[in-house]
């Protein structure tokens, strides 16, 4: 690929990019908005994945360093730095890894990590510089949480005892956030990658490019030692739930989070064996998420997967599906 090919590649991406996040800025402050402007945002890493994955990762940089520009110009610097590091390298990370055909758990684990990582380090640099300006800042979003829930209770028509219960649930449920803010930030980052990965392979065919050397999502497996750390992680948050259980609570739900995705391989694995169109498997896939009974079934085939091998029962005769070695 020429220089002048790879340059256009980036330009058009960049630009399909900043037009991607600017109704973020554009319609700040307008709630009724707020889904218009949270889409396009949410698939903002797809041309700078589609360009590493086909041109290279000097076009992709190139392509992310657009929109970023132009968010340090309109917004803030910091602004910039956090739509790098949550939107453009996982993003980057991702194309690279497809196009040297790596697998499902290098494919999602390694973009996902680094970017959470990241997310987790800067914050607690901006904690370590700055701790009251923190302080600050959460008890103000918790304000803005809790004024939010009371303008819900008074919409909802709710009598004073029930008022105060539901706003003792959201300040609760604030407090369970913070406290699982990393597990929370790696679900977000995999949340983020897996739909711009499924756009990717979508167009995949459109755009000329090969997807022939990455496996099917349903081969992908968790290792088995990761039910070891799993256990290991609860017990650390029972035995020792005030100093370490915090710790703990995050690593089992990181854990439950890569066996919720070996469910969702299964349930690909599963659907691969039907005749059913893309948009009927599209539907089951989002009423998975929509629908806590389905995700927590999906969940429990993944997290005991190892144990029953449905993917080896039902394989066809002569192939070894995915199991455990």
């Amino acid at each position: 690929m020429t220089a002048s090919v790879q340059f256009r590649r980036a330009a058009a991406a960049g630009a399909v990019t900043l037009v991607l996040v600017l109704p973020s800025l554009l319609l700040q402050g307008k709630p009724a908005l707020l889904l218009a402007a949270w889409i396009p945002l949410v698939l903002s890493p797809l041309p700078t994945l589609v360009t590493a994955w086909s041109a290279g990762a000097v076009p992709a940089a190139a392509a992310a360093a657009v929109p970023a520009a132009a968010l340090a110009l309109l917004a803030h610097p910091a602004v910039a730095l956090v739509f790098v590091v949550e939107f453009a390298l996982p993003a980057l990370l991702a194309g690279r890894l497809l196009a040297r055909g790596r697998g499902w758990l290098q494919l999602l684990g390694v973009p996902a990590a680094v970017s959470a990582a990241c997310l987790l380090a800067g914050a607690a640099l901006l904690r370590a510089g700055d701790p009251q300006g923190v302080a600050a800042l959460v008890e103000e979003a918790r304000a803005a949480v809790t004024a939010m829930a009371e303008e819900n209770a008074r919409t909802l028509g709710l009598d004073p005892v029930e008022r105060v219960r539901y706003r003792r649930s959201v300040e609760a449920a604030v407090d369970g956030a913070l406290r699982l803010l990393p597990a929370l930030t790696l679900a977000h980052a995999l949340t983020l990658l897996g739909l711009n990965l499924a756009a990717a392979l979508g167009l995949a065919g459109r755009m000329g490019l090969d997807r022939a050397a990455l496996p099917p999502f349903g081969t992908l497996e968790i290792p088995f030692a990761a039910a070891w750390a799993l256990i290991a992680a609860v017990a650390v948050y029972l035995l020792d739930p005030l100093s370490l259980g915090r710790a703990g609570l995050n690593a089992a739900l990181i854990l439950l989070l890569a066996y919720l995705v070996q469910g969702l391989a299964v349930l690909s694995f599963l659907l691969q064996r039907t005749s059913l169109p893309a948009a009927a498997k599209a539907f089951l896939y989002a009423a998975v998420f929509l629908n806590f009974p389905l995700l927590a079934a999906v969940l429990a085939v993944g997290l005991f997967e190892p144990w029953i091998q449905l993917r080896r029962r039902l394989g066809r005769p002569g192939t070894r599906p995915p199991g455990r070695r």
